[in-house]
């Protein structure tokens, strides 16, 4: 499918920032941080009088690239920030809102949260806040219809050795050629060590959608793997699962991490963006 051609210019992202009220202080700060670095950024004081504030904060995460969530007690125990947080994780992940958790007490994630890797802000917060004004401008638009096959695949082997996987290229298992067979270390309920193995397809799409089809497929192989001990089949798309594709994988052992998902962890690896998204746009 023909691409429209880059003209080398990258649109701004645009930040939601939700809070509670007892944070609006460093709310303020992180907003006019993002602003200066030109980065888009709303939140709730944005809602004018006489609009519907529901149907205004709703519009406001929809239109946003990022949802930053300042967690602190107050706003775990705010029902506005929580429904916030939860409308972007679980209706907005087609349209690719990715939830930054920034985590500025000492608090027990919420289930919705756990997941989700945050950035620190408990120690030197303006130290934090430059890393993160940073990574947001770093990752201005990362486009992934830009990448070919080849390249996607590169960037996801590099990503999976960041996160402290040995990576074996093109292993064959059953008669079916993976792009990776990764193994790494992990502690059974007992405390004991264990090698955990994967083997893992990076899947690149450039509709931005991951088909049923795909899906199914992985699927099936994931019924022929089970039979591998201690061995689990994972997908790294560069596109979003549609709805049809959700519904078949809620009784799927496939761990799928979406282009979203994918763009969230980058958010954290400044080095991996610049070597395989920065170098492209130069």
């Amino acid at each position: 499918m023909a691409e429209a051609p880059n003209d080398g210019s990258r649109s701004s992202p645009s930040v939601f920032i939700s809070y509670a009220r007892s944070d609006a202080d460093i709310a303020a700060e992180l907003a006019t941080r993002l602003e200066a670095a030109g980065i888009g950024v709303r939140t709730d004081s944005h809602v004018t009088p006489g609009e519907n504030w529901a149907s205004a904060i709703e519009g406001r995460l929809r239109a946003a690239d990022y949802l930053i969530i300042l967690v602190t007690h107050a706003a775990l125990a705010s029902d506005w920030v929580m429904a916030e947080t939860s409308q972007a994780i679980r209706e907005f992940s087609d349209r690719a809102v990715t939830v930054v958790p920034v985590l500025l007490e000492n608090v027990e994630m919420p289930l919705s949260l756990s997941r989700i890797q945050y950035l620190d802000f408990r120690g030197d917060k303006q130290r934090a806040m430059d890393a993160l004004v940073s990574r947001l401008s770093a990752s201005v638009d990362i486009d992934f219809s830009e990448f070919t096959p080849q390249a996607f695949e590169g960037l996801v082997g590099d990503l999976l050795v960041d996160l402290g996987f040995t990576v074996e290229r093109e292993p064959r298992v059953h008669g079916k050629q993976f792009d990776f067979r990764a193994s790494v270390p992990v502690r059974d309920p007992f405390g004991a060590l264990v090698t955990e193995q994967w083997l893992i397809e990076a899947k690149h799409h450039s509709s931005g959608r991951v088909s049923v089809q795909t899906i199914r497929e992985f699927i099936g192989f994931a019924h022929s793997i089970n039979a591998l001990e201690n061995t689990k089949l994972a997908l790294i798309a560069s596109g979003q699962i549609t709805s049809a594709g959700r519904e078949i994988l809620k009784s799927a052992h496939l761990r799928v991490v979406e282009g979203v998902e994918l763009k969230r962890i980058l958010l954290t690896r400044h080095h991996l963006v610049a070597k395989h998204v920065d170098r492209r746009l130069k």
